[in-house]
């Protein structure tokens, strides 16, 4: 109940959304380990974490919410205080304000961390933003998970990808480097270092009494107005005179700065620039996991969205027809309506075909390649290939399938093993010194196989 109670402060900031104002959630992601392509056992023991940080903002353009995502990686290891998560959230903003200049107020949403929930930061966000900044709202404990993590997935998956083409990852500027090449652009990432002024004048800062209680902070020129649980009661009220201020001690050294690629504003923007691109190329129907959004991008719904071989143009299209079925063992093509069409070669459709989420008949035919197989007879448009074990090498099945002669490895296991036995019969029996087998009841193999 309290944790429904407190997403309302963020359901009713995005309602009343407007053009000049953003809502920023922020959160530490977990340290990223260093990686090698190849790394040893010795590699992997005493590694030292990559701090970095994830900001994600929601504006309101037009109609539409749009977002974009500021990622700061540390080089160096870092103490996660007030000071310096208010230093991050202030880059940020100031950059954002370059990226949209009509957002003029800003309102912060995070977990309940000890880097973001202390006077600290409240006082440094205050002077550092002034009036831009308008609320700061926390999340109920243990209801932190948001848009952060969901970009922290992504950004772990392409590093893991650019690991695996062979790189390594064993720095700052390394990961700003893979999160770019695979992400292109669609992240604000910055190398930044900690800078400590040690000259700035010791805080003279009160604390606010049980700030870890509270939930919901509210911002103007005289003070702080705070809630236990948003939208109970008036708040309390506490005066900057009470609180005091203080010189930001730290600050943000650049090492590398953001992606010198033009802003991506909004993923959805990046997606539809790169259709437009590569509109003079031919066409490659999307992947499965990638259907949803290419529908709602071109056809505002994902169940309209059809991507299908033209037969007279010989090129794939897409259009918003709708979806639409066929029998088993065939698939659609445009001619230039929907038209039956056989399987290509090497593909077979066991079930019924339909345009939503496919272009092409669904399963590869199975190729009978790996140790001792060997084709036992060809599928059609509606079945795989059957496979056996080549006996005349030694080969026989590991375990024995449904056909002791043949095994389908669309649900079997068609593995095979070289046998002890010196001479297999066609049915997989050992054939000792002069005995003569008759009557198999498996066809042999031809000798040209």
């Amino acid at each position: 109940m309290r944790a429904r109670n407190q997403d309302g402060a963020k359901q009713d900031l995005l309602k009343n959304l407007n053009e000049n104002q953003a809502l920023i959630t922020c959160d530490c992601a977990m340290k990223f380990l260093p990686r090698k392509f190849r790394e040893g056992q010795s590699d992997w023991f005493g590694k030292r974490g990559i701090n970095w940080h994830i900001s994600v903002t929601l504006y309101k353009h037009g109609e539409e919410l749009k977002t974009i995502t500021h990622v700061h990686i540390f080089s160096s290891q870092i103490s996660q205080d007030g000071s310096v998560t208010a230093s991050v959230l202030c880059d940020v903003v100031n950059d954002l304000t370059k990226q949209v200049p009509n957002i003029q107020e800003v309102n912060f949403f995070s977990d309940n961390a000890g880097c973001y929930k202390n006077t600290m930061m409240m006082v440094a966000l205050k002077d550092e933003l002034g009036d831009k900044l308008k609320t700061y709202n926390f999340s109920e404990a243990q209801d932190g998970k948001g848009p952060c993590d969901r970009r922290a997935s992504h950004i772990k998956a392409c590093v893991r990808r650019y690991i695996n083409e062979g790189h390594d990852v064993t720095s700052a500027e390394e990961m700003k480097q893979a999160i770019d090449v695979k992400q292109k652009g669609s992240f604000r990432v910055r190398v930044v270092d900690i800078v400590t002024n040690l000259d700035a004048e010791k805080s003279q800062i009160k604390p606010i009494t049980g700030i870890t209680q509270l939930h919901n902070f509210s911002f103007d020129v005289n003070g702080i107005t705070v809630w236990k649980a948003y939208g109970i009661g008036e708040g309390k009220r506490i005066s900057w005179d009470n609180i005091g201020t203080t010189e930001q001690r730290t600050n943000l050294l650049v090492k590398v700065d953001w992606t010198i690629t033009a802003p991506q504003l909004l993923e959805v923007e990046v997606i539809v620039k790169i259709i437009v691109m590569t509109a003079g190329y031919n066409l490659k129907c999307p992947a499965r996991a990638e259907w949803k959004l290419r529908g709602n991008i071109s056809c505002s719904a994902e169940d309209k969205y059809v991507c299908l071989f033209n037969l007279l143009d010989q090129k794939y299209m897409e259009n918003c027809l709708g979806s639409d079925r066929s029998s088993i063992g065939s698939k659609l093509v445009f001619q230039p309506l929907f038209n039956l069409a056989e399987c290509n070669s090497g593909r077979y459709q066991p079930i019924v075909f339909t345009t939503h989420g496919n272009s092409e008949c669904i399963y590869s035919q199975s190729k009978c390649t790996e140790e001792g197989q060997v084709v036992f007879s060809n599928g059609s448009a509606r079945t795989d290939n059957t496979c056996r074990c080549d006996y005349t090498k030694g080969y026989a099945f590991v375990t024995r399938p449904k056909n002791s002669c043949f095994c389908n490895p669309s649900y079997e296991d068609c593995s095979c093993f070289r046998d002890t036995c010196t001479k297999l019969s066609a049915d997989y029996q050992c054939i000792t010194d002069g005995e003569i087998m008759v009557n198999s009841t498996c066809q042999e193999i031809p000798p040209h196989m």
